[in-house]
Formats: C-alpha cells, structure tokens, sequence
C-alpha cells in the first residue's frame, strides 16, 4: 500500500522557516521558481518558501509522542526530538554511561563502535546494524538513517516536498515578502549600558524579521509497504501487529501535525494564520501513484489527479484498492470539486476507483477515513 497526499493552503503572516541572520535581520527562506505563461514562454521568480527538512522535522516530532502512546519502540535521541539517527555507533559507546540505551543498540554498538575502516564489510554486518536500529526505533523505520559504520543506509519511508506557492497564486501576484521593524524597548537598561561601559552589546536593539504570505501547496507520500522491512533482506523484522501500530503512527502524525498547525519556527511570536483550502489523498497497493503537484492551479490539481488514476487502473489490471479521497474546508470548494468529479463519476466506478469527497472543517476527518479504510480502527 502507497499513500500520496498534496495540500493546497493559505498561509498569512509566517516565519515557519528562517535561514540564517545578516546583522540584525533574519531571512525567510526563498526559492527558485519557474512559471510557465503559456505557449513555450517561463519567468523566473524567487518566492518565499518552507523546505521539505523543516515539515520533516516536525512530523517526526510527532512521530516520535505518538509512537510512544502506542506503545511502540522509540530511541532515546528521538524521544528528545533530535534526530541524530545513529550516525556513528562510537557516539553510542562513549554515551552508553550518561544515556539508558535500548539493548539492541547497545548490541551493535559494542560490536560495531569503531572507526567506519576498522568495521568488516559484509552483507551480514549491515543486515544486523539495520535489524536492530529498526526494531530499537520507529523514527528510524520510518525516518530512515545513514550509519557511518557500513556504510548502512535505510531510506526514508515517508517524503515531503517543499511547500511552495501555487502557480495561479505566483501569476496572480498572490505572494508577499516583507521585512518587518521591531525593537526590544529599553531606555533606562540601554542609557545604563552605556554609563557603565559594556560596550560589545546593547539592551535596547532594532531587528528586523522577514516573513510572507501566500497560497502554499506541498505533497506528502508514505512507503506503508515497507515500514518495519528490511532494505537489505527483504524481510520484516517486526511483528505485523507493530507493524499496524507503527502505520497507524504514521498516518496520525500527519494528522496531528496539520490539524494542531503547531510545526515550523517561530511560533512564539510569528504562530501564522492558516487555513487549509483542500487535501487530495491516495490510497493504493502495488502501485507507487502518486496525486498530481498540488501548486498547479486548482481544477487542474482535482481533474488530472481523477485522469491519472483512470489511466493507471487502465494500464495495470491488477490492482485491487485505489481510493481517493478529496477533502475541503469550506462548500465554495465542494461544489467546484462536484463539478469536476461528475465528468468522472461514472468511469471512476466503472474502473473501481472510490472516491471520498469529505467537507469538514478539520482534516482529522479525512485521516481518520484512511486509517478506517486501512483496517486499523
């Protein structure tokens, strides 16, 4: 089973993804981003942007307190939500005194906890690392990691895009920077600064925070099939009931993550206005299909997602389960989806396509429909 997932949403007055500082300005991060105006013609544009590496981020962090609800495994490093992801196993000998390890890390890391030259090279030690971190972690499972010592990689199970401006949004001139004056307000410590001489700071000082607003769009994609399988053997090395557990993890740290809106930086003083617009969701076995780019303009977004499954059905006849689920905030929206999925109500059904379209004013409900239609509530 594969799952897609593309977001349209409006984002006002955000600072979720700041880069770096220049003197006393900080800088949203922004992209490269080429816009096609038809007919052979593009325009470059650089346009405020949220990397994949920030979302990423914050899902894990709720990866991590759910899998922990469910009484699944997780590493002591993500339990504190810093993802080091046993990137040389010499850490975790040197550490194994101050931090209480799992025993399968300890395991590997007192057999394995060397320099990466001194580690024999053998499909057999990599098969062991990656066995035991995968059983010690669900972050890691479905996270991925890279270990020095093998080099044994396991990729990630789940994907972000960046989140960047829709197309019509960037055409429409719907997107804005802007560098925003503020001051920390301290006369009387800042003339007292200045009586006692401390010279290499100030008490009262300007910063200036650079944030945005636009209609962002960004995809997410989940590799269900092999969450708790090896990348090297081919074999799940954990029982299938954690295994549902750690899918349902999955899926409900997405949920949580975008129904709470409390992922990205500065939200103590920059916590944005944001509204999801619509959610297209896939559900589907052996086939990696994914929805199409939700930053293309909005009916394309619905209709070339509906086309694209009736070609797949079409090509691949073997496929038993393909759901999509269409999900909108507000009944604006729906009708227009309506409107669209008409024209393929009729060849959706015939090729066994179920669509869900789901108006509600909380995504918890389009995720709490796949997690059902998984068999895991």
């Amino acid at each position: 089973m594969f799952l897609s997932i593309g977001v349209r949403m409006v984002v006002n007055v955000e600072a979720l993804n700041m880069v770096e500082s220049v003197g006393n300005v900080v800088r949203k991060r922004t992209v490269p981003y080429v816009v096609s105006k038809g007919a052979g013609s593009y325009v470059l544009r650089w346009v405020p942007a949220i990397s994949g590496e920030c979302l990423a981020h914050s899902y894990q962090a709720y990866l991590s307190d759910i899998a922990q609800k469910l009484g699944e495994s997780v590493c002591e490093w993500c339990k504190r939500h810093e993802f080091i992801k046993h990137f040389d196993l010499r850490f975790w000998n040197l550490t194994k005194d101050k931090i209480e390890y799992h025993s399968e890390e300890l395991k590997i890391a007192e057999k394995y906890g060397k320099k990466a030259e001194e580690v024999p090279l053998s499909i057999d030690v990599y098969k062991e690392i990656e066995h035991s971190i995968v059983k010690t972690c669900t972050v890691e499972d479905i996270g991925g990691f890279l270990v020095t010592q093998g080099a044994v990689k396991r990729t990630s199970r789940f994907s972000f895009s960046y989140a960047v401006p829709t197309i019509d949004s960037v055409l429409k001139g719907a997107i804005a920077l802007d560098n925003q004056f503020l001051v920390r307000h301290a006369p009387q410590a800042e003339a007292m600064r200045q009586e006692i001489k401390l010279t290499d700071i100030q008490a009262q000082a300007p910063y200036y925070v650079q944030l945005s607003s636009a209609v962002y769009s960004f995809m997410y994609y989940l590799d269900i099939l092999n969450i708790g399988r090896s990348s090297i053997s081919g074999e799940y090395v954990i029982g299938e009931e954690s295994r549902k557990r750690r899918i349902n993890a999955a899926i409900l740290a997405l949920s949580e993550m975008l129904d709470n809106r409390i992922w990205g930086a500065k939200l103590t003083r920059y916590n944005p206005i944001m509204d999801y617009e619509l959610i297209i969701a896939t559900l589907v076995d052996k086939v990696q299909f994914q929805c199409t780019p939700p930053s293309l303009e909005f009916k394309e977004f619905v209709e070339s997602t509906l086309y694209r499954a009736l070609k797949v059905k079409e090509d691949i006849k073997d496929i038993g389960i393909f759901n999509i689920y269409v999900w909108c905030s507000k009944n604006v929206i729906q009708e227009q989806v309506n409107t669209i999925v008409e024209k393929y109500k009729e060849k959706l059904e015939e090729s066994k396509v179920l669509l869900n379209v789901i108006r509600s004013y909380s995504v918890r409900d389009l995720f709490g429909k796949i997690i059902k239609d998984l068999g895991l509530r």
